[in-house]
C-alpha cells in the first residue's frame, strides 16, 4: 500500500446495540436445567396451501415486562461493568420433514414463538426496527403475536401459519438493451426511510433501544440473508417475502480506479504504479433509470402480489462529471483524502471519491444539481521516520453546481490544524 493509506471511513451505518431481551416472567437459566425447564413442540403449515413447512427455522423469545423496560432505562455509570445476565436471548431451532419441531430444556416462562421461511413475513418483524414506536404500541403489536407458556416438566404445543410475502421482479439492463449481469439489486422501504429520518430527530437522538423491539429482532432473527438479489445471465433479479409497504428498487454502478492488480504464486502483490484505492467508486441507480432517489419510481404491493416488470436501464447519457485538485497550502503536495459529496436537500446516500497522487479526482455520472462537498485530509508518517509526526488538515466544505455540462473546479489547497485545534463534527 502506499505511504498514505491508513484509514477507515464509517459512513451511513446507524449502530444500534442489542442487549439481552427479557421475559414477561423472568426466564432464568436454571442450575439444573431438567428441574426447571419444559419443551415447546408444535407444527408448521402454508398458509396458501395449508401444506407442512419442512425446515423452517423456530424461534421463541421471552415476552419482554415492564419491568424489564425500566431495568434496561436505569443508568448505569460511566467504567461500571453490569452483572451478568443469565436469563434466556432466545431459544432456536427447526422443524423437520414432517414440518414439526420439537424444542427441548426451555425456562420457564411466556414466550413469543414465530416460525421464519424466506419468502414469507414474520409477524413484527417490520415493527422491530421501528424504535420511534412507543411501549404502548410495542406492547400491542407482542400481544397480537403466538405465544406460548413453558412451565416445568410440561410440553406446551403451538401451531403456526406462514403467509407469504410479495416480490418484485424485473430486469436491469444498460441503455443500449444488453443485460447488467451478476448485478446486486436491493430494495429501500419507504417506511423504513421514514423512520430513519424519524429516529435523527433531536428527541431521539440517545434514545435507547427497548428491549420489546429487541425481543421482536430476536424473533425474526434467521441464518438466511434477504433482501438483495443478483441478476442472472439476461439480468433478471426477483426480490420476494416483501411486507405490505412502498419500496424503490436500485442497483449499483461500481467504478474501480485503481490501477492494474498483480498477484504473485507467493500470495504478494505487486503494487504497479499510482495511487492505490482501497474504495471503488458507488453511485446508486434508481427503477426505471434515475442517478436519484427523488425520481425513482415508488412501487406499492398490499398482499402477496408479483410485481414482474420492476426493470432498472442504467443509462449514463444526461449525466455529467466533476473534476477537481486537492493539495497542501505549503509544498503542494497531495495528502490521504476521502471526499464526501451529496446533493442539497437530497436523501440519498452521499458518494465518495479518493485522490490521485498528483491530487486530482473525480466524480462521475452526476445529474445537475447543487452538491456539497466535504473534503477530509491528512498525512500518515513513514513508519522508518520515528520522529515525524501525522499532519491533519482543516476539513474543507465547499459548493458546486451541476448544470447542463462537466465541472471543473478550483485546486482545493489544505491548511494544517494547529496544535489543539480540532475539527468540527460535520453531519452530511
Amino acid at each position: 500500500m502506499s505511504r498514505s493509506k491508513s484509514f477507515l471511513v464509517l459512513a451511513f451505518l446507524a449502530v444500534l446495540p442489542l442487549s439481552l431481551a427479557r421475559s414477561q416472567q423472568p426466564a432464568t437459566v436454571p442450575e439444573r436445567p431438567s428441574a426447571l425447564t419444559g419443551s415447546v413442540t408444535g407444527s408448521v403449515y402454508y398458509g396458501e396451501t395449508q401444506l407442512l413447512v419442512r425446515f423452517a427455522e423456530i424461534n421463541i423469545v421471552p415476552v419482554p415486562s415492564d419491568q424489564d423496560v425500566a431495568r434496561a432505562n436505569q443508568y448505569v455509570p460511566p467504567g461500571t461493568s453490569p452483572a451478568p445476565d443469565r436469563r434466556v436471548q432466545r431459544v432456536f431451532g427447526s422443524t423437520g420433514m414432517d414440518g414439526s419441531f420439537s424444542l427441548n430444556g426451555v425456562p420457564e416462562g411466556d414466550y413469543l414463538v414465530a416460525a421464519v421461511k424466506p419468502g414469507y413475513i414474520t409477524p413484527g418483524a417490520a415493527a422491530a426496527m421501528d424504535f420511534c414506536l412507543s411501549e404502548d404500541q410495542l406492547k400491542d403489536i407482542i400481544a397480537s403475536l403466538p405465544q406460548v407458556h413453558v412451565a416445568a416438566g410440561r410440553t406446551s404445543s403451538v401451531t403456526l401459519t406462514l403467509h407469504r410475502g410479495a416480490v418484485i421482479a424485473g430486469r436491469v439492463q444498460f441503455a443500449d438493451g444488453s443485460p447488467a449481469i451478476g448485478a446486486m439489486v436491493g430494495y429501500e422501504a419507504i417506511d423504513s426511510l421514514q423512520r430513519l429520518e424519524d429516529a435523527k430527530r433531536p428527541e431521539n437522538r440517545g434514545r435507547r433501544v427497548s428491549p420489546r423491539n429487541e425481543a421482536l429482532q430476536y424473533l425474526a432473527a434467521s441464518q438466511n440473508s434477504a433482501g438483495k438479489s443478483t441478476t442472472d445471465d439476461e439480468g433478471r433479479y426477483r426480490i420476494f417475502g416483501l411486507s405490505p409497504g412502498k419500496y424503490l428498487v436500485n442497483t449499483a454502478m461500481v467504478l474501480d480506479h485503481s490501477p492494474g492488480h498483480v498477484a504473485m504464486n507467493d500470495g504478494s502483490n505487486v503494487h504497479s504504479a499510482g495511487r492505490e484505492h482501497m474504495f471503488p467508486e458507488m453511485m446508486a441507480v434508481y427503477a426505471p433509470k434515475s442517478f436519484r432517489r427523488k425520481d425513482a419510481k415508488v412501487f406499492e404491493v398490499r398482499g402477496d402480489e408479483v410485481i414482474a416488470d420492476a426493470d432498472v436501464t442504467i443509462d449514463p447519457n444526461g449525466v455529467h462529471t466533476l473534476r477537481g485538485r486537492v493539495l497542501t497550502a505549503g509544498d503542494h503536495h497531495a495528502p490521504t483524502t476521502i471526499i464526501l459529496l451529496k446533493e442539497k436537500e437530497a436523501k440519498d446516500v452521499p458518494r465518495f471519491v479518493e485522490i490521485e497522487d498528483d491530487g486530482s479526482f473525480q466524480v462521475n455520472y452526476l445529474p445537475s444539481g447543487s452538491y456539497t462537498l466535504q473534503i477530509t485530509s491528512h498525512d500518515i508518517p513513514d513508519p522508518a521516520n520515528s520522529a515525524a509526526k501525522p499532519v491533519e488538515y482543516k476539513t474543507v466544505e465547499l459548493s458546486a453546481v451541476v448544470s447542463d455540462q462537466d465541472v471543473v473546479l478550483d485546486d482545493v489547497l489544505l491548511v494544517p490544524l494547529k496544535p489543539g485545534e480540532r475539527n468540527p463534527d460535520f453531519r452530511f
